[in-house]
C-alpha cells in the first residue's frame, strides 16, 4: 500500500493552511469594522445631553388636590448627532423604579423642556438615554 508523497502532503497542508488564515482575515476585518461603527456611535454620545440642575430649570411640583406630582427637566443636546426616541427611567423612594418614553427627538443644540406627570411621589434619581445612546445623563432630583 502506498501513501502520498511528503511533498504533495506538505503543499496540502500549506494550502489547507492559507484558507483557514483567509477565512480568518475575512472575520478579522468585519469584527474590527464592526466595532469602530460602535465605538463612533458611542463617541457622538458622549456629553451629547446637559441637563440644567438649576432651579427653575429642575422642578418637582406636587398638588394636594390631585395628590399627584410633575417633575420638569430641561434638556440640551450639546452633541453633533440627533438624539432619538429619548426616554427615561425614574426611580422613586417607594414606588421603585419607572420607565418613561417621551418619543421626541432633539437636534444638535436643541433644547427642551421634559415633563413628567402623574408622579406619586418626588423622584430620587432620572436617567436619560435614546435609541442610539446607552446612557445620556443622570441627575438626582434636590
Amino acid at each position: 500500500m502506498k501513501g502520498i508523497s511528503p511533498i504533495i502532503a506538505s503543499v496540502i497542508l500549506i494550502a489547507l493552511t492559507l484558507a483557514i488564515a483567509g477565512v480568518f482575515s475575512l472575520w478579522a476585518t468585519s469584527f474590527v469594522q464592526t466595532r469602530q461603527v460602535q465605538f463612533e456611535e458611542q463617541l457622538q454620545c458622549m456629553n451629547a445631553l446637559e441637563i440644567d440642575r438649576k432651579a427653575p430649570s429642575l422642578t418637582y411640583s406636587f398638588d394636594n388636590e390631585t395628590e399627584m406630582g410633575s417633575l420638569n427637566v430641561i434638556v440640551i443636546n450639546k452633541g453633533s448627532a440627533m438624539l432619538e426616541n429619548l426616554k427615561a427611567i425614574i426611580t422613586y423612594p417607594t414606588q421603585g423604579v419607572k420607565n418613561y418614553d417621551f418619543g421626541i427627538s432633539l437636534n444638535p443644540g436643541e433644547g427642551r423642556a421634559l415633563v413628567i406627570q402623574e408622579n406619586p411621589e418626588k423622584p430620587l434619581r432620572v436617567r436619560l438615554f435614546s435609541d442610539k445612546c446607552s446612557l445620556l445623563g443622570e441627575v438626582d432630583i434636590p
